[in-house]
């Protein structure tokens, strides 16, 4: 009987309490729309919306082809979103239900393996439940892309707990069991679901190659020495091993094969750094930096992630004003905990210690996202803390496993301070998904929370232009320009502004700023020949225009300016003739065969006459 309350509170009522765990700290999130990146990687791409897209997604690029300087291959993300378009419609609520479900499942799986190396199972589920808790997942949810890190983490805990299943099998089965006993290893069906696993987290997002080291450091955990009981057949072990490597190799080839088809994960910006700012305030910093300029930063994003498990700092972009150097606090931080975890992975390896597992999956995501190998598109992001957080419960269910040792009454008490834990991440996800409702709530939280930061202040500009507050986006634009002479795009964006608002001579002065800093910005030229047109400085806008007609002769916009000025220099027929060649290319284009309609009435009441 007892036997049977434990399987029913196992299998049943702590799954259930894992979901409901779930459901209570983002119910309140299911309100939020599609925002930011879901509208690239969702709403705008063909392969989700159209019910044959699911062909199409295999060779497809992640964001769809709406973002030039960074190409992901993650066809299983996109499958999901896909199948979800297809049964719930474009519903955020629908696809919201789906990331709280994985971040249940996932919860589930780590108790499960954790079970696999803690002797109690109070300790697991506890641990398990605090992962699901953390504030970071909050990002994973409400920001629907992070479904992408939520598959991968699911395939590498699953993957994990399925080798460490055939391992414990493979080291059960010795000569003198019975064939009875032997069929319920049921070795074929745990390859089969280790493959599913693999090929889930490394198709998902490029987080899914942590499964590589880990999976390799697992195998090597389980020929330590039993210290009860026969030793194990190393002739089963290397058949697990065998089969750990097919399961591998697969999908790596497939990932592989993958990112080169969409040309590479990388973003593909050259030059400097400012050069990287002029084409996206948003991108990494470090993009055009050297291997000794970008390594102070590797350091301080050790300390970063390390402290985020702490003390997070629930923002969406976390970009620095300035790139730390090795005098910089976090720099020195991060270099004691980069050696402290390689001080615990050398001593846990040697020992062959299951806890060498959380060593390696902190550095190994370490070394992913501290962009020494490779800057990639962002400096820091919440998306990027779940690996250290399951090496954080990792760490602290052996420390738990060691403090209450042989005492049921200890286990016990250690479930006050984790609820008490678990109640302050409730109220710090609450505030942090009110927070993602629309992009202007959260670039205002970004805001109020780095009132300095020159980036947050764009992006908060940014929101509020879309909103269509533009005398509060001009003040927050115009303070991201002081602190930031050199941004292109935020200059841009003030001058459409100003544009909008009938202001030409401010818009001017932006747009000519703009081609100071840039010579070779196309969108700069042709608003200054447009604004030149209005005062009937011919001279000005047929300079820019010719600048223009050199950067992009066949550019539908380049052209539609040159009817333009052609009509302005009673040019009619050049004018009629480039309003047709705008035409030709692209039918539904309004303002042109508006403004050639209204050349030909012209041209018929002159002949009228």
């Amino acid at each position: 009987m007892g036997i049977q309350n434990s399987r029913l509170v196992t299998r049943i009522i702590l799954p259930a309490a894992m979901g409901l765990l779930v459901v209570v700290f983002y119910v309140s999130s299911l309100d939020n729309s599609f925002i930011l990146g879901d509208l690239d990687a969702i709403v705008n791409n063909r392969d989700v919306i159209d019910p044959g897209g699911w062909q199409r997604l295999w060779w497809s690029d992640f964001w769809s082809s709406y973002r030039d300087d960074e190409k992901a291959y993650r066809p299983i993300t996109i499958l999901s979103f896909w199948a979800n378009a297809q049964l719930t419609g474009l519903s955020p609520i629908a696809f919201r239900l789906v990331n709280m479900a994985l971040l249940g499942l996932l919860g589930w799986l780590i108790a499960a393996w954790l079970m696999c190396y803690v002797p109690y199972q109070t300790v697991a589920w506890l641990c398990a439940a605090l992962f699901v808790a953390h504030p970071t997942n909050a990002e994973a949810v409400n920001h629907i892309v992070g479904r992408a890190d939520l598959l991968a983490m699911v395939g590498i805990v699953g993957f994990l707990l399925s080798q460490r299943l055939m391992l414990k099998g493979a080291m059960a089965r010795r000569p003198d069991q019975t064939a009875h006993q032997r069929a319920q290893v049921h070795p074929m069906f745990f390859s089969a679901v280790g493959l599913l696993c693999a090929v889930v987290a490394m198709l998902s997002k490029d987080t899914g190659l942590l499964l590589i080291p880990m999976a390799v450091m697992q195998g090597y955990v389980a020929h330590g020495k039993p210290r009860k009981g026969p030793r194990p057949s190393l002739g089963l072990l290397w058949r697990v091993h065998v089969v750990t490597t097919i399961c591998l190799a697969i999908p790596l080839t497939w990932f592989i094969w993958g990112c080169r088809l969409v040309d590479g994960l990388a973003p593909k910006i050259g030059g400097t750094s400012v050069l990287s700012e002029m084409l996206d305030i948003n991108a990494n910093p470090l993009l055009g930096e050297g291997f000794i300029e970008r390594l102070p930063s590797a350091f301080s994003l050790a300390w970063f992630y390390a402290w985020q498990l702490v003390k997070p700092v629930m923002t969406y972009s976390h970009t620095p004003n300035q790139l730390p150097t090795m005098a910089n606090a976090s720099a020195i931080l991060g270099v004691f905990v980069v050696v402290a975890l390689v001080a615990v992975l050398a001593r846990t390896a040697y020992r062959r210690h299951w806890l060498c597992l959380a060593a390696v999956m902190a550095l190994g995501q370490w070394v992913m996202v501290c962009h020494l190998w490779k800057p990639q598109s962002v400096y820091a992001s919440n998306l990027m803390v779940m690996p250290f957080t399951l090496a954080a419960v990792m760490a602290v269910s052996g420390a738990m496993v060691r403090m209450t040792k042989g005492s049921m009454r200890k286990r016990t008490v250690t479930v006050i301070p984790a609820v008490a834990v678990i109640l302050l991440m409730f109220w710090s996800v609450l505030y942090v998904n009110s927070r993602w409702f629309s992009t202007a709530r959260l670039m205002a939280t970004d805001l109020s929370l780095r009132p300095g930061n020159a980036v947050s202040m764009y992006n908060y500009g940014a929101a509020l232009v879309r909103a269509g507050a533009y005398d509060s986006a001009v003040y927050w634009l115009d303070e991201a320009v002081d602190r930031r002479p050199q941004w292109v795009q935020a200059r841009r964006l003030l001058a459409l502004v100003w544009y909008t608002r009938g202001q030409f001579t401010e818009a001017t002065h932006q747009y000519q700023r703009v081609v100071e800093l840039n010579p070779d910005d196309l969108h700069a030229h042709l608003q200054l020949a447009m604004l030149a047109l209005q005062d009937h400085n011919l001279d000005t806008a047929g300079k820019h225009l010719e600048i223009a007609k050199g950067l992009s002769p066949q550019n539908a916009k380049v052209v539609l300016a040159e009817a333009r000025v052609a009509g302005a220099q009673r040019n009619w027929a050049l004018a009629r003739e480039k309003y047709e060649a705008v035409l030709s290319v692209n039918p539904a284009h309004e303002a042109a065969r508006r403004e050639r309609d209204e050349l030909l009435d012209k041209l018929d009441q002159r002949q009228s006459y």
